[in-house]
């Protein structure tokens, strides 16, 4: 069976060409007049920006990470998330995500906002929003091919690491070509004390203006 976390990793962050791996859209619904019936959309911020999902169970966080110049869709989803935690409304409020690499065959539903938040740093502006994990629909058909995609994480999760350990040889490897060139440096001024240390005062030249000359 195919597990949420896997299900989130292949959502999360961007693909080599530094595209999201989802579509995802904050959106808040009411049920008709009537109260039967399939739900009316209220409102819509569509998020153009890559998302991390975290946490399995209790509490899931979506993480939504904003380029500079998607200012206006980080505002727009920032303000329909923290007006309706702040609410007393009917309408109900659920973040969709479309997974790309499932084709359009599965589709995630985060319901319950519990809690949200948003800052501004060098790069990007991050939205965070956290949702009841427990309340976490996933909607999708049996055409999806579960063999290939456990293949798939499995194949990212070594890739991950092999590049973690060349980020470390490379870190260890520039650590000690510094300490190489520290050490050559010094190498001239060591070999000069050492020479002035070792040279006696008998072999210094005399001088009658030095505090040598007898």
């Amino acid at each position: 069976m195919l597990d949420l976390k896997t299900i989130y990793t292949l959502s999360s962050y961007t693909d080599e060409d530094g595209a999201p791996r989802s579509a995802s859209a904050v959106m808040t619904t009411k049920l008709p007049p009537s109260g039967t019936g399939e739900p009316v959309t209220v409102d819509t911020a569509y998020l153009n920006a890559p998302i991390v999902i975290k946490g399995e169970g209790g509490c899931t966080v979506v993480t939504a990470l904003f380029k500079k110049d998607k200012r206006v869709d980080f505002l727009r989803a920032a303000k329909i998330s923290m007006e309706w935690l702040n609410q007393d409304t009917d309408t109900a409020l659920v973040l969709q995500v479309v997974p790309f690499y499932f084709q359009g065959m599965l589709t995630i539903l985060f319901q319950h906002l519990a809690f949200c938040d948003f800052y501004e740093t060098l790069d990007n502006y991050k939205l965070i929003l956290a949702f009841d994990g427990t309340k976490t629909l996933l909607l999708g058909d049996d055409s999806i091919d579960i063999e290939k995609i456990m293949k798939e994480a499995e194949r990212e999760t070594e890739q991950e690491l092999r590049q973690m350990d060349e980020a470390i040889a490379a870190e260890e490897a520039e650590a000690v070509a510094i300490e190489k060139q520290i050490s050559e440096s010094l190498m001239p001024d060591l070999t000069d004390i050492n020479t002035i240390i070792e040279s006696p005062e008998d072999d210094i030249p005399t001088d009658q203006n030095t505090r040598y000359s007898d």
